[in-house]
């Protein structure tokens, strides 16, 4: 039976991970956002905060874990490139 999605959450990732040569790029990342709030993501080089935010905006899809989305939101990523 499917859980009916709580629309106060935005996004929910569940225990994703995503690995590249046999290197972790992150692991075991939960992380919720709900309707209002303001996240930010800070770390050090290297840490995964790309892989999160591509993961969260849908352009990239995690090898492990699960991410669910509001069917109607609209996430805006601007790479630093």
């Amino acid at each position: 039976m499917k859980k009916n999605f709580d629309n106060s959450i935005l996004a929910k990732l569940q225990s994703i991970g995503v690995r590249r040569n046999n290197r972790w790029l992150v692991r075991d990342i939960d992380l919720t956002v709900h309707r209002g709030e303001i996240v930010s993501l800070i770390g050090p080089n290297g840490s995964g905060k790309t892989t999160v935010t591509k993961i969260l905006a849908g352009s990239l899809q995690p090898e492990f874990g699960s991410v669910q989305r509001s069917p109607n939101i609209k996430i805006g990523y601007v790479p630093q490139n």
